[in-house]
């Protein structure tokens, strides 16, 4: 099995998973975006909470609610995934934005149309393929790419 680190240039989020150094490169890289996702929420609640104070919007509270219930699952999931590589985890933040898209086409197919909606369909398919990244890199640690010491024995 090669042990030399990848000469690509690219983001390994959109590339081949050749080996175990590039299992983990993209491992850390979908919780980097996790963690950037989580800032993006962050500027959405005080840009929200912003629009409510000075009465512009009136903006349920249960939508603040759930802003800040997927802000805390993808800051933990991103915080515990490269330390863990858990395939668990993976999978969960997996089915999590599974359902975020869904949620998104939900209000689209009510008619609840907006530049807001918008950005937020782009961040969830992002994050989507982000996630499926992340399950195949640990997927394939504990299969193709683990080494002799990580293997359970039998």
């Amino acid at each position: 099995m090669p042990t030399t680190t990848s000469t690509r240039k690219y983001w390994p989020v959109f590339s081949r998973l050749e080996n175990r150094m590039d299992a983990l490169r993209t491992i850390r890289n979908a919780s980097i975006f996790f963690e950037i996702l989580v800032g993006v929420y962050m500027a959405a609640i005080i840009k929200s909470a912003y629009l409510v104070s000075t009465g512009r919007h009136e903006i349920p509270v249960n939508t603040f609610v759930l802003m800040f219930l997927e802000m805390a699952i993808y800051g933990v999931g991103g915080l515990l995934l490269p330390r863990s590589n858990s395939r668990s985890l993976a999978v969960g933040l997996f089915l999590f934005s599974v359902l975020n898209i869904i949620k998104a086409i939900e209000s689209i197919s009510n008619g609840h149309t907006n530049a807001g909606l918008s950005f937020t369909k782009i961040i969830q398919i992002l994050v989507l393929w982000g996630s499926i990244r992340a399950v195949e890199a640990t997927f394939k640690l504990r299969g193709r790419f683990a080494d002799a010491n990580t293997q359970r024995t039998k």
